[in-house]
């Protein structure tokens, strides 16, 4: 019986140990590994707003047949705003396919939409956001008290934005950076040494 049981096992077609999603600098990174594939053609990578209607973002091509763990990343450069749902669509070369387990991040106004790098930071630090808007914006920073340390005027593009902002003049403490940018707002926070 446990010989049954081991040859069931060897059928699976892909054996996926890990499927994360991660908000970097304005964009998500996605990475999976498989412990194993058999007949493995590859993977749809797939994107929702709600976990119900799902499009195509891209296909990896898989390793085939390989008894060795294997790694997948992408990048989805332009989010959606609001929650980004993931999934794998695993496809074997006969067209069998199953689905992953789904992954989630949120791009928006509760402040998962903003990347300051380095952090903590010295001289100056990288802002990135994802954001629709186009126009004016306005970057503060505050103290741990609450007071305005600094401020900046932004001009946004829509998509991925990304822009040095100096901290010259600022000691070493945690702050606040908010930016405002029409009804969007995002918080994120900063560590200067």
């Amino acid at each position: 019986m446990n010989l049954w049981i081991s040859a069931c096992a060897l059928v699976l077609p892909v054996e996926i140990i890990e499927f994360t999603s991660r908000l970097a600098f304005g964009e998500i990174n996605l990475s999976w590994r498989t412990a194993s594939e058999l007949n493995n053609a590859g993977f749809y990578l797939q994107r929702s707003p709600d976990a119900k209607n799902w499009h195509d973002l891209a296909f990896l091509p898989g390793h085939g047949t390989t008894h060795e763990e294997q790694s997948y990343t992408y990048t989805d450069e332009r989010p959606l705003p609001g929650m980004n749902y993931y999934r794998l669509q695993q496809v074997d070369y006969d067209g069998q396919f199953e689905y992953s387990k789904i992954v989630s991040v949120e791009m928006g106004r509760d402040g998962s939409g903003i990347s300051l790098y380095p952090n903590p930071a010295a001289n100056s630090v990288t802002l990135a956001l994802q954001t629709d808007y186009t126009g004016e914006a306005s970057l503060t920073l505050y103290d741990l008290m609450g007071r305005q340390v600094k401020t900046q005027t932004l001009s946004l593009e829509g998509g991925v934005f990304r822009s040095e902002i100096g901290l010259d003049g600022l000691p070493a403490g945690v702050y606040l950076a908010e930016v405002v940018a029409g009804r969007e707002q995002w918080r994120e926070r900063l560590v200067v040494e």
